[in-house]
């Protein structure tokens, strides 16, 4: 179950996983014993809230964040605790069509994904430029845009990126997209 406290700026949230409660800035090992469950050095203080809404499995946190730019774009990251990175894909429309084979829903497409070695950079939805660029990708996207928004409220992501010979695999149901829809 996910609860999250939003606002234009910020968003607290914590995730329940097999038991065990994950707070914003906590990871856990999927397992929901407080023993194992650690908050990374990297993390923001524990009564910082994180500025976006997060899905967390095994050391992986999944964040959405929409942008309101002159195209509606949607930035998702997978920031990695464990392997101290962040990865994020942009998605944007109306669709400009892509090099990365990502399905998305109909008038989206992917613009880009990237890699830094800061799983800072996944903490907002500022556009950086990573430290590696995704090679390829394979798999989807998937929302449903509530009626008269332009923005799906939640996100399935479901897809591999590679950089490389590293194959990295996205995972997660229910992401919130933050500023989507408040």
């Amino acid at each position: 179950m996910i609860v999250a406290a939003c606002s234009t700026v910020a968003c607290a949230s914590s995730v329940a996983t097999d038991g065990g409660t994950v707070a914003n800035d906590a990871v856990s090992d999927g397992a929901g014993d407080a023993a194992t469950d650690v908050a990374n050095e990297t993390s923001p203080p524990r009564d910082a809230p994180i500025a976006g809404s997060d899905t967390a499995s095994n050391g992986i946190v999944y964040r959405a964040f929409a942008l309101f730019t002159a195209l509606d774009r949607i930035v998702f990251t997978r920031a990695d605790y464990d392997r101290h990175t962040c990865s994020w894909i942009v998605i944007v429309s109306p669709s400009m069509g892509s090099a990365l084979n990502i399905t998305t829903p109909a008038g989206w497409s992917v613009g880009n994904g990237s890699r830094s070695s800061s799983v800072a950079d996944c903490e907002t939805a500022m556009l950086r430029s990573g430290t590696a660029t995704a090679d390829s990708a394979s798999g989807q996207i998937e929302f449903t845009p509530p009626a008269g928004r332009p923005y799906p409220c939640v996100a399935d992501v479901m897809f591999t990126l590679t950089f490389g010979a590293d194959v990295e695999t996205w995972g997660a149901s229910g992401v919130p997209i933050v500023g989507a829809c408040m």
